[in-house]
């Protein structure tokens, strides 16, 4: 029969969280140390660094451009729509 544990004091979910966060590190430095050679290390940290940076800003840059055209969006079609009686004007049928 399975015996049922009780604890006594409330589980500290923050000191999970940061040991979890302190072994992925440490397996990040290991697997690190494993693919580069120990005098490239530095350069290695900075060019992921760098890349991160670029597609975090790349990321934003996009949300940035979709909610800008998301909030002219109606006034473009307004534009579209005054032009509409003219857009095929003197144009030969063909």
């Amino acid at each position: 029969m399975a015996q049922i544990v009780t604890r006594k004091a409330p589980i500290n979910i923050r000191a999970l969280n940061t040991q979890r966060s302190l072994i992925d590190r440490a397996a990040v430095a290991k697997e690190l140390k494993h693919i580069t050679a120990s005098r490239k290390q530095s350069k290695f940290v900075a060019e992921a660094v760098e890349q991160k940076i670029k597609e975090l800003k790349q990321k934003q840059m996009e949300k940035v451009l979709v909610d800008g055209y998301k909030a002219t969006r109606k006034e473009g079609i307004a534009i579209t729509k005054d032009f509409d009686s003219v857009d095929l004007e003197g144009w030969d049928a063909y």
